[in-house]
């Protein structure tokens, strides 16, 4: 109980403490410096959730489309806190409190729903990063979909951008693990703050996390977005499977 008691206060002091430099990392990272805000702002806030993270394979390249699976609301941070890039987000997220002001200062590029009907207004944004060498990660996944293990099929809109913009499709994994319950970084029903609220407390160990990055597949202007998709898909279900079973052994 006294364990459980402490994580509250650490957190309740932890989170206190990042709203005060939400601010400043705005100013930062407007001035150039939004890998550096996000990535030890990052840092700060997985030690305060106790969230120890690891990576594994060669780091994706600036200009990269970086295709992840999605578990987790940690995912960003996680990722932003080893290999900082822009994010895609559906528009609503830009006006959620505190979550929405956080990935303004990571440059998210924020989606409308209605441009999925116009290929070309969503593409261009994201076609812009890439040319101007921005790493650009994308959920593949379309959301937290299924147990947090088995990889959804991946969604071959976006992976178009990376046809325009000539760039390179990196896959990679996000293991979760640890002794900490399952519920404690992946849920099903409900908010994330119902979520943070109930389960974001465990008490029965740490949350682990491994980044696996596998082999870029290179630009081929012959690849169409839906065979990128599938070779994607492929790529981080092998590297899922694989972490877990070195996870599991261990």
């Amino acid at each position: 109980m006294f364990y459980k008691l402490f994580k509250r206060i650490r957190w309740f002091f932890g989170v206190t403490l990042l709203l005060l430099l939400l601010p400043p990392l705005r100013v930062v990272s407007w001035l150039g410096g939004r890998d550096f805000a996000m990535k030890y702002w990052g840092k700060v806030l997985l030690a305060i959730f106790d969230i120890k993270v690891h990576f594994s394979g060669p780091m994706p390249k600036k200009g990269s489309l970086v295709a992840f699976n999605h578990v987790s609301f940690f995912d960003p941070i996680v990722i932003g806190s080893v290999a900082p890039g822009s994010f895609l987000a559906k528009a609503e997220v830009d006006k959620w409190p505190f979550i929405g002001f956080a990935a303004r200062i990571g440059s998210t590029i924020f989606v409308e729903r209605e441009s999925f009907k116009n290929s070309h207004s969503a593409m261009s944004p994201i076609v812009k990063r890439l040319t101007s060498g921005e790493r650009v990660h994308l959920f593949a996944e379309g959301g937290i979909l299924g147990d947090g293990v088995t990889v959804q099929l991946f969604r071959t809109m976006f992976f178009q951008a990376a046809v325009e913009a000539g760039a390179p499709v990196v896959p990679a994994a996000l293991i979760y693990g640890g002794n900490a319950s399952r519920s404690a970084w992946h849920w099903e029903e409900g908010s994330v703050v119902e979520h943070m609220r109930h389960n974001l407390f465990p008490e029965d160990g740490d949350i682990v996390v491994e980044v696996a990055f596998g082999e870029p597949i290179p630009h081929d202007p012959a690849q169409t977005r839906k065979n990128l998709a599938t070779r994607a898909h492929h790529a981080v279900s092998e590297l899922v499977e694989a972490r877990r079973r070195i996870i599991n052994e261990g």
